[in-house]
């Protein structure tokens, strides 16, 4: 076996600092054929791509140097005059900037210790958001045919299947907390997606920031509460509590948050009875005739992960990133802000597992099925917000996960 052993760093350690000043000009010098016909916000993104890749196997050092390094590449090479560390026009030094500030603050994240596991999910995510941006012709041909919705019942039909064996029992002692957490995100979130959905101007980025408030947990919180130490049983029954929460009353909540709108709600109901319902119930009835339960999880968990990335990818390539997206980016943080301070207020008193597992659950909303609803209310351009939230829950997340299992 090779690799570290307990107390030994890693082989390539030594060569963590070359790559971290050098992959980033690599990137930036093979972006040069993009940059006629590419965003400067995208040419950003995907220079982000270039730190995460160097800080999901690297250090906290390694990654500081990787966003410098991507700050001056992207500078050099991707802005106006080209060849020179001089940039003309505002646009070009602020995305130059928000390399800097977001290649730190994501690179810290990365190379954080919140375990390999952690590291993959988060490097997955951002790599493939960044990808469909710059190429958004396959993801948008694939949301045109359904994609969305199919992508979203595999996902749920495998985390359900993934579900710990005795998540209803375990949490059974703790009903009267699991309830009361249900009942407070279903009356609050909506409020607080209300709220953040008052910065960005009336329309389909309104209306997809109005489905973040009824959307149920995160699907993939389950296992981000597992690489936080929680209690995956509670996370599991929130999950599936907030669902059939989402399926009976989201609609109607929506539609009267929308007052004005020409938003139905029994096709977005129909919708989520078929993309969230129905396979959550598929995925529960078929874990008694597993043959092998371990194996089965696992696999399960494969599914789920490489569905959650898939959504991503499908979710960013509706989005057109423009500075005017700023405003949105804000309203986001404001509503994970909100839901975080949400979820630690309803763990108060508990033991740290199950604290942990609500947080978690309450904080990370499934950008998923958000984007079905907002898409079925008010067309595919509504859930360009959903990609942004997506990518800031999952390394939310993350860090959390991490904060919560470094406190243990």
């Amino acid at each position: 076996m090779t690799g570290a052993g307990p107390g030994r760093s890693p082989w390539y350690r030594p060569l963590l600092v070359p790559a971290a000043l050098g992959v980033p000009v690599a990137a930036a010098a093979g972006l040069i054929t993009l940059r006629a016909r590419t965003s400067t916000v995208d040419l950003a993104v995907l220079s982000l791509c270039a730190v995460l890749a160097v800080a999901a196997v690297g250090s906290r050092l390694a990654a500081a140097l990787a966003a410098g390094s991507a700050a001056l590449s992207f500078d050099y090479f991707l802005t106006h005059p080209y060849g020179s560390l001089l940039i003309r026009g505002g646009q070009g030094q602020v995305a130059a900037l928000a390399v800097l500030v977001f290649g730190l603050a994501l690179g810290q994240l990365a190379a954080s210790g919140v375990g390999q596991a952690g590291r993959v999910e988060l490097l997955a995510v951002v790599l493939v958001a960044g990808l469909s941006q710059a190429l958004p012709g396959p993801g948008r041909w694939a949301v045109r045919r359904h994609g969305i919705d199919i992508a979203l019942a595999v996902l749920v039909s495998a985390t359900a299947a993934g579900l710990p064996a005795g998540a209803f029992r375990a949490a059974g002692k703790g009903a009267g907390r699991l309830g009361l957490a249900l009942a407070a995100t279903a009356v609050t979130l909506p409020a607080l997606a209300w709220s953040a959905s008052r910065l960005v101007a009336a329309g389909a980025l309104q209306r997809g920031l109005l489905a973040l408030g009824v959307a149920p947990a995160e699907i993939g919180s389950v296992a981000t509460v597992g690489i936080g130490g929680g209690d995956a049983a509670t996370a599991g029954v929130l999950l599936i509590g907030s669902t059939v929460v989402t399926v009976a009353l989201g609609p109607a909540i929506l539609s009267a948050l929308s007052r004005g709108g020409t938003l139905h709600p029994l096709p977005v109901l129909g919708n989520l009875v078929l993309v969230v319902a129905v396979p959550m119930a598929a995925g529960l009835a078929a874990r008694p005739f597993t043959i092998r339960p371990s194996r089965a999880h696992r696999a399960a968990g494969s599914v789920a992960f490489t569905s959650l990335v898939m959504l991503v990818g499908l979710v960013a390539s509706e989005v057109a990133l423009t500075w005017a997206y700023l405003r949105v980016a804000g309203a986001v943080a404001l509503l994970l802000a909100g839901s975080t301070v949400l979820g630690g207020l309803l763990g108060l008193r508990a033991g740290r597992p199950v604290a942990t597992g609500v947080l978690l659950t309450t904080s990370m909303r499934d950008f998923a099925v958000a984007a079905a609803v907002a898409s079925t209310a008010a067309g595919p351009q509504a859930a360009a917000p959903l990609s942004l939230y997506g990518v800031l829950a999952v390394v939310w997340g993350v860090a959390l996960a991490s904060w919560r299992r470094r406190k243990t």
